[in-house]
């Protein structure tokens, strides 16, 4: 797995966003993806973060390009909303809940979870809404209400999502797979108990 690489073409004009021409990120890419399959590499997945439709299609242009000039290669494009396709609401909300809810699992420390008391709706947190967070983040417990945490064992589960990557790659015709990860609660007051 190779570090993050932060490069789009197709962003949102937004202030201090970085945008760079489609042909600079399909060159970025081809030079990726065609220095792998030298190193070994027989299956490449290009994960992309959340980004514009024409940037995936560069990316998947550019996958599909490899595999017609190095068939015994697999590559394949995904994107991030692409594995949450059974999430309850707008998949692209612009920093709402869902790209939140990454952003707490994958870099907590980055998430001022403070600004949730500056939220009018704040103190129906625990009544009548309820705020669960993955893994128990350093600073959930101290927070206003203290939020409740969901934790499972995260190597298991980033075995687990590989593998199944990694099935759906090599027979991606093959029927879905449900796997279950064990995952404890720790019950705090930002969600309530019914019954």
């Amino acid at each position: 797995m190779l570090p993050p690489v932060y490069l789009a073409a197709g962003a949102l004009p937004l202030p201090n966003s970085i945008t760079f021409p489609f042909e600079t990120v399909r060159l970025v890419i081809r030079q990726l993806l065609t220095q792998h399959p030298d190193g070994g590499f027989e299956m490449i997945v290009v994960f992309s973060g959340h980004g514009a439709l024409d940037h995936l299609h560069v990316l998947r242009q550019e996958c599909d390009r490899l595999m017609s000039r190095r068939p015994e290669i697999r590559a394949r494009t995904t994107m991030w909303n692409e594995l949450t396709v059974d999430v309850d609401g707008d998949i692209h909300d612009h920093g709402a809940k869902v790209e939140t809810s990454y952003m707490m699992e994958l870099w907590g420390d980055t998430v001022d979870l403070e600004q949730l008391t500056d939220d009018p709706g704040a103190e129906h947190v625990g009544k009548d809404i309820d705020i669960i967070s993955c893994d128990d983040v350093p600073l959930a417990e101290l927070f206003s209400p203290p939020i409740t945490v969901i934790n499972r064992d995260a190597a298991q589960f980033g075995r687990l999502a590989a593998e199944q990557l990694l099935r759906r790659l090599l027979a991606p015709d093959a029927p879905a797979e449900t796997e279950v990860v064990p995952m404890t609660i720790l019950l705090r007051q930002s969600t309530h108990r019914v019954g």
